[in-house]
């Protein structure tokens, strides 16, 4: 009886173990990886329609955009990451860039070719930006400026930039002998981004120093009001309120008066009513009497 007894509890624990055993390699042998393989195939499914989807949008923006492929980077990741270094090298100095520093960082392979990322540094003056930026937004490449940091340099009237560009090169059309992208060169040309033509017309922004107030912590252009248009035998003056001030006198000014006041250096060439006009290097700007000098703003050129 004790044998048959030993014998059952035998088969017993021979049976548990086999089920927890079977049960065991069941979850980790079957059920785990299929559940990691289904997961997987959902996942690459899920990637593989979303490529799909993001090549079938970039060609079909391309073949509404041909003119991209004549403003893509080369074709060739190597020529173009080198060539647009050299560019933007040779733009700096163009503009007086002082102790420039360019990294290049390895192209990004994308849904719709390569992307390219550069990073460059020095010492500018406001005209140098403003030309570097004229110059910038007229070439007609595929890329954009990322960002953009101007850091002010005491006593002196250049600044520190660190800026970040980015870059596209397309992959080629369907026709293997298509001509664009070009291979190994930078297209030629330019892409007007610009509203306007002339440099001339964004001068304006380089007769702003940009630092002038920025290290006071202050740009007295931003609390100093037209307070009044007064007329003094028939010949205007307007007065002006630097509410920072604790006296609270005003500035007169007359015609043909030129001011620096903060960032806004300008002369004053007319007055009527309740406005006023400023030049500031050749282009107009109108003011309202309740108004700041930096909310001042520029007439096109027809309106003078």
């Amino acid at each position: 009886m004790k044998n048959y007894r030993n014998i059952l509890l035998l088969i017993g624990f021979v049976l548990f173990v086999l089920w927890y055993g079977g049960t065991w390699a069941y979850r980790t042998q079957y059920k785990e990886p299929r559940a990691k393989l289904n997961k997987a195939i959902t996942d690459f499914e899920a990637y593989t329609k979303q490529f799909q989807a993001n090549i079938a949008t970039m060609q079909t923006f391309l073949q509404g955009n041909q003119n991209y492929y004549y403003r893509s980077l080369p074709r060739i990741p190597n020529s173009a990451r080198m060539l647009y270094q050299n560019w933007l090298l040779e733009l700096g100095q163009f503009c007086g860039i002082e102790e420039p520093q360019i990294d290049s960082y390895n192209p990004t392979q994308a849904a719709y070719g390569y992307a390219y990322r550069f990073q460059m540094q020095g010492r500018l003056s406001s005209e140098g930006l403003a030309r570097f930026l004229y110059e910038f937004y007229w070439a007609p490449f595929l890329h954009r400026i990322a960002s953009l940091q101007i850091t002010p340099i005491e006593k002196s009237e250049n600044m520190k930039i660190d800026a970040v560009f980015e870059g596209a090169a397309l992959y080629p059309p369907s026709d293997p002998n298509a001509y664009y992208p070009l291979r190994d060169k930078l297209p030629e040309g330019y892409f007007k981004r610009l509203a306007s033509g002339p440099f001339a017309t964004y001068a304006s922004v380089a007769n702003r120093s940009l630092t002038q107030y920025a290290r006071p912590g202050l740009d007295k252009a931003d609390y100093t009001y037209l307070t009044a248009v007064n007329y003094v035998n028939g010949v205007p003056e307007i007065w002006l309120t630097d509410r920072t001030a604790a006296s609270g006198e005003p500035i007169v000014v007359h015609l043909n008066d030129k001011i620096r006041i903060g960032s806004f250096v300008g002369t004053l060439v007319e007055a009527e009513d309740e406005n006023v006009i400023f030049d500031l290097n050749g282009r107009h700007w109108l003011l309202t009497n309740g108004e700041c000098l930096n909310r001042a703003f520029a007439l096109p050129p027809e309106a003078r």
